[in-house]
């Protein structure tokens, strides 16, 4: 998603890739890094956020959002997906099934199990 943004008053108009600000988080860092979940934070919310991202740039319509950009943002938070640990991959899924179970909406419960196989296909 490109987003113009007037900087200073001066009608300088910035652009912004989808989701770039998603890396610059210290927790996405901590996890891009190889360091792991923090065992005694609540991943929830981020697990969330990821899967609403990924729905958002899979499903939005091309009036939306540039169907390459949609397609870079996707590919960009697989590739920093694929930096996890197998042990963290694993938390990674226990989070998505946890947030299925407990959604009281069917849809977004559907959206957290698609994330492995939109992430690494059938593993």
């Amino acid at each position: 998603m490109l987003v113009d943004a007037k900087a200073d008053g001066s009608g300088v108009r910035e652009r912004f890739e989808a989701l770039s600000f998603i890396r610059s988080l210290p927790v996405w860092m901590s996890l891009s890094a190889g360091t792991g979940f923090n065992p005694g934070m609540d991943n929830t919310p981020l697990v969330r956020a990821i899967v609403e991202a990924l729905m958002f740039l899979e499903h939005a319509d091309d009036d939306e959002i540039d169907p390459d950009v949609a397609m870079r943002g996707i590919e960009g938070i697989r590739h920093e997906l694929d930096a996890l640990s197998d042990v963290d991959r694993a938390e990674f899924r226990l989070v998505l099934d946890r947030i299925a179970e407990t959604s009281g909406d069917s849809g977004h419960a559907q959206r957290a199990r698609e994330v492995p196989f939109m992430l690494w296909g059938g593993e």
